[in-house]
């Protein structure tokens, strides 16, 4: 779980804290939240829509 935090808090602007509370919280609680409603509205879609790894050719 160290990992996952560890990465929600390098791309988002909260605290390994904030995210561990987040991780723990009920989804239709944490979807409330106005501060990470405005962290989900300042993705950028169509990059997440892309593949991570490209195919291999052989």
């Amino acid at each position: 779980m160290e990992s996952l935090i560890s990465s929600f808090s390098q791309n988002l602007d909260f605290s390994a804290s904030e995210i561990e509370a987040i991780l723990t919280t009920p989804l239709n609680e944490v979807l409330q939240s106005p501060a990470l409603k405005q962290q989900l509205d300042s993705l950028d879609i169509n990059l997440l829509k892309k593949p991570y790894l490209q195919p291999v050719q052989y």
